[in-house]
């Protein structure tokens, strides 16, 4: 399972590292996770989401990376 992410990470993370966590990380986050949940989801959206080939390289099998 992966580690949820800072807010400090969130804020460096790269297009395809938003585009992993968007689609792997579980759903239901804490009231401490939440605000750092939107600011994923709002980073993930400002670099235009997925992009087919970011789709492609990350599968749907969930990676089991540590995050």
């Amino acid at each position: 399972m992966m580690r949820f992410p800072t807010m400090e990470e969130v804020e460096a993370a790269d297009h395809e590292l938003l585009c992993r966590w968007y689609r792997f990380l579980p759903a239901g986050v804490t009231a401490e996770e939440k605000p750092i949940m939107d600011r994923l989801v709002e980073r993930f959206h400002a670099f235009g989401g997925f992009t087919p080939a970011i789709s492609k390289r990350l599968g749907w099998d969930a990676p089991g990376y540590g995050f």
